[in-house]
């Protein structure tokens, strides 16, 4: 338990930093343009302090939901299942969750960081993507891998450096702490796929294939 509490603490603690930063940032370019006269500016940069702060409010509970959810369950299932329903809640959008294979629990510290990242893609998803659905692909096993897929508008990957997507840099920053490696896949009109591949972990000694497993979140 102990361990588990610093481990909260450490992610509050970076999450909450890269907000502050990004406020931090804002109020220097709200002073600059109030003391330049720049009505407009002032407004804009308001809306996006305003904006920054929801963004921070609800990024630190949903960092507390899904602590909450890991204490409850040792399989990552269940706080999957649990994510989804509150980004269908939050988009209208109806989302599946697809899981298939053998694997034995992750540990707590590689949940976190899962759930870190495929919430960075919903949030994405929700934003952005203009999307009608969207599916989560799991796949347990040697290597877990994760896959985020939404139809919306997509975008043009080869021509958009990476730096320019703050949730991608967030997400590869993410799945770096545990080893992991973050894909997208995307192109105008076709929709994108975020996939996250775990490194190597045991497998749950099993002679029969795991039957897939489809759910349709309510």
């Amino acid at each position: 338990m102990g361990e588990e509490r610093a481990l909260i603490a450490r992610e509050l603690h970076d999450s909450i930093a890269q907000s502050l930063a990004f406020l931090k940032i804002q109020v220097q370019l709200l002073r600059n343009a109030t003391q330049k006269g720049q009505d407009e500016r002032v407004m804009s940069t308001l809306d996006e302090l305003d904006e920054g702060l929801r963004e921070s409010i609800n990024d630190v509970r949903e960092l507390l939901v899904h602590f909450r959810t890991r204490t409850n369950t040792d399989d990552i299932e269940r706080a999957l299942q649990e994510t989804l329903q509150k980004f269908q809640h939050q988009s209208g959008l109806p989302a599946k969750l697809h899981v298939e294979g053998h694997g034995l629990p992750l540990p707590a510290d590689v949940q976190i960081q899962v759930l870190h990242v495929l919430q960075e893609a919903l949030s994405n998803v929700r934003k952005h993507a203009g999307a009608s659905h969207i599916q989560l692909d799991v796949v347990k096993g040697a290597r877990w891998r994760f896959r985020v897929r939404d139809d919306g508008a997509g975008f043009d990957a080869l021509d958009t450096p990476d730096d320019s997507h703050v949730g991608l840099k967030i997400m590869r920053e993410r799945a770096a702490l545990i080893g992991a490696q973050v894909d997208v896949s995307s192109e105008p009109g076709h929709g994108t796929t975020v996939s996250l591949t775990l490194p190597q972990h045991p497998v749950a000694a099993s002679p029969i294939a795991a039957p897939a497993i489809e759910h349709t979140i309510p």
